[in-house]
């Protein structure tokens, strides 16, 4: 019996995705591993992240279409009318690092290339944890497929910018 099935017999919300759902969530997770071992050297925290996003903005490598769609969406799910909505809380920011950050940027408090390319990045990176940690499958992974989606277009292009920033890494 193949993963999929397994899970969809084990977990019951799992077994009502549709297929193409389930499938983002194991691209996703594919291409974070990818992404963490070739950008961050195994080693994606906030603190990496936020300087990473630095040094690609810092370079010519990088494109603002890259990030542009991602932070698009981030503010549909996370803003309404002008102030965070319900969902944001969800994010499980731990112990508030760089929440501001993320939080000016999603209020269009600040649009610096840096600032919104790494609060993107570190709304992926919850997104990661609360994969992988286990709190999405409290709601069984219901409507995640654009979460994830969005994220693993994100993580493609950033690793498209560092094949050319860290020639060796590739």
């Amino acid at each position: 019996m193949d993963v999929m099935d397994w899970l969809c017999q084990r977990q019951q919300g799992f077994g009502e995705l549709q297929q193409h759902e389930r499938i983002c969530v194991f691209e996703f997770a594919m291409i974070w591993t990818y992404f963490e071992s070739k950008v961050c050297a195994a080693n994606a925290n906030p603190t990496i992240l936020v300087d990473t996003a630095r040094e690609a903005v810092a370079h010519d490598a990088f494109r603002p279409e890259i990030v542009a769609d991602a932070i698009a969406y981030f503010r549909a799910r996370y803003v309404t009318e002008g102030a965070l909505n319900e969902r944001f809380p969800h994010l499980h920011f731990l112990h508030g690092q760089n929440e501001g950050l993320v939080m000016d940027v999603l209020l269009g408090k600040s649009n610096e290339s840096a600032d919104t390319l790494a609060a993107a990045l570190l709304i992926v990176l919850r997104y990661r944890n609360n994969l992988f940690h286990g709190t999405k499958w409290g709601y069984n992974l219901r409507d995640q497929e654009q979460n994830f989606k969005i994220s693993t277009n994100l993580l493609r292009g950033m690793v498209e910018i560092f094949d050319q920033i860290r020639p060796e890494r590739r």
